[in-house]
């Protein structure tokens, strides 16, 4: 049986990891032996936690623990496997820390590190390669040991060695980047479209993680600008951050114009620019994968209801041409960031979906039983970043 901490959103971990599984073997969350409440998920099928947006870590569950005998021989087991001298112990549940220092000591252990309801990083697993999480689900206590860890380091050294950076210029969340990438089937997918590509965070994590050929389009000139910049800074960068050139598609994006789209939407004719621009490519095997223009960044005050409503009907246009040139192109799937805005008190505004979708040749599919949309925000954003994903209705006729 495997763990997997959720991250600060867990239906999008819960999501991402259905996606990834879908990929060999269909999953359900209701079947399975697949369990979760909002801080873990156990189940008996493997996903790699360092290839995840929406997890932290995730590992192999030793066992119930029903008294301080199980976790001494869970303790003990771990020694006998690895006879080393540094243990990591993360309690987040009613456990005697004093009792499992005394117990590992008593087996070999001479440096133990515990967390008291906090969760180890990247940085702990490096210094410590063994790490017993104990944690409490549904009412009982388990004891795992990890086994994959999410690099954090690297989407914090990305973040803030990108010389292409304006949160006002669509400066993606990486992991969010890393998630929604998953979401994508990628079954006979070769390539990916992001045409709001901002300054390039989903490019760079594409790169990072499954290295697939990107057409990168944007409606703001600033933006592409960025976006060279990055493109730049990360192939002088690639060795160091693990990117085989040869083998990526760093090269392949430089060789392509990031054609700036602006003019061309305006005009009703982006299909025909894309065409010209991208004459090799063939859509029938691209995915579309974007966090989509989100609308304006608001300062201290929100807009008015008016206002807000004005700006989704905005994106809703945009979308609703993006989606008519989609299905004309043959493009399989699309997974796209709709904005949805808090609302002082009740529900959020939001884009109506059936709305959207009416006419359309493209149809919504659950990230979830019964959920076509998952919402990704902070607390002090007013913007929820609402994802979903549609598939060309023909490919599941």
């Amino acid at each position: 049986m495997f763990f997997y901490r959720l991250g600060h959103i867990p239906e999008l971990a819960l999501a991402e990891f259905n996606s990834l599984k879908t990929a060999s073997s269909a999953v359900d969350t209701t079947k399975s032996g697949l369990k979760f409440d909002s801080k873990y998920l156990l189940t008996n099928q493997a996903v790699q936690a360092s290839k995840m947006g929406s997890v932290v870590y995730s590992g192999k569950i030793y066992q119930k623990i029903e008294s301080a005998d199980d976790l001494a021989q869970v303790i003990a087991d771990l020694y006998d496997q690895r006879p080393v001298k540094k243990l990591g112990i993360s309690i987040n549940a009613a456990i005697n820390s004093k009792k499992l220092i005394q117990l590992a000591h008593e087996v070999g252990f001479k440096k133990i590190n515990i967390l008291h309801d906090k969760e180890p990083n990247a940085g702990h697993f490096k210094d410590i390669a063994d790490w017993i999480v104990v944690f409490e689900f549904y009412g009982e206590i388990y004891a795992g040991v990890i086994t994959d860890i999410a690099d954090q380091e690297i989407f914090a050294r990305l973040d803030t060695s990108l010389p292409g950076g304006n949160m006002r210029r669509g400066k993606m969340n990486l992991k969010l980047a890393l998630s929604i990438l998953n979401l994508a089937s990628f079954g006979d997918t070769k390539y990916i479209w992001d045409p709001f590509c901002g300054q390039g965070g989903l490019i760079a994590v594409s790169l990072l993680f499954n290295q697939k050929p990107v057409i990168c389009t944007d409606l703001s000139r600033a933006a592409i600008k960025d976006l060279r910049q990055n493109l730049d800074w990360i192939e002088k960068n690639a060795a160091e951050l693990g990117i085989n050139p040869e083998k990526s598609a760093i090269l392949h994006i430089e060789k392509m114009e990031a054609q700036n789209l602006a003019t061309a939407s305006q005009e009703s004719n982006m299909l025909g620019i894309i065409r010209k621009n991208f004459p090799k490519f063939d859509f029938k095997q691209t995915a579309i994968v974007t966090e989509g223009y989100l609308g304006p960044v608001f300062g201290q005050n929100l807009p008015t209801q008016p206002e807000l409503y004005k700006i989704l009907d905005e994106v809703e246009a945009l979308w609703r041409q993006l989606l008519q040139q989609a299905s004309i192109l043959g493009i399989p799937e699309i997974i796209f960031c709709l904005p949805a805005y808090k609302a002082p008190n009740g529900e959020p505004y939001r884009i109506d979906l059936d709305q959207l979708f009416d006419g359309s040749q493209f149809e919504l599919v659950e990230l979830l039983p019964s959920k076509y949309f998952v919402d990704y925000s902070r607390p002090r954003s007013r913007v929820i970043h609402q994802i979903q994903k549609a598939v060309l209705k023909k490919n599941i006729e």
